[in-house]
């Protein structure tokens, strides 16, 4: 029977490192936000948003908050769009 391969000896004789999370607590300033908020959300999502807080040196609320004002801006135009296609259908049904 021939010997082994010694090459990969090495590799597997060395400490596996797990994957750690990186707890954010430690980062982070004290705000003045005291509600909590519990959501389930996909890992893909929690490792975008996550990264993002770390790149930008910001809390993870502040970039869901971000975000709300940014959707409801969108949503409050597409509000006062519907408004004044309401409008024009009023003025023609009169």
């Amino acid at each position: 029977m021939p010997t082994p391969p010694t090459e990969a000896s090495h590799n597997l004789s060395q400490a596996e490192i797990p994957y750690e999370r990186i707890d954010f607590r430690h980062f982070r300033n004290r705000s003045n936000r005291t509600a909590l908020f519990a959501c389930k959300i996909a890992p893909d999502l929690d490792q975008t948003i996550r990264r993002l807080a770390l790149q930008e040196n910001r809390m993870i609320v502040e970039i869901f908050e971000e975000a709300l004002v940014i959707y409801l801006k969108n949503k409050e135009w597409e509000k006062e769009v519907g408004e004044s296609e309401e409008e024009q259908v009023t003025k023609e049904n009169e």
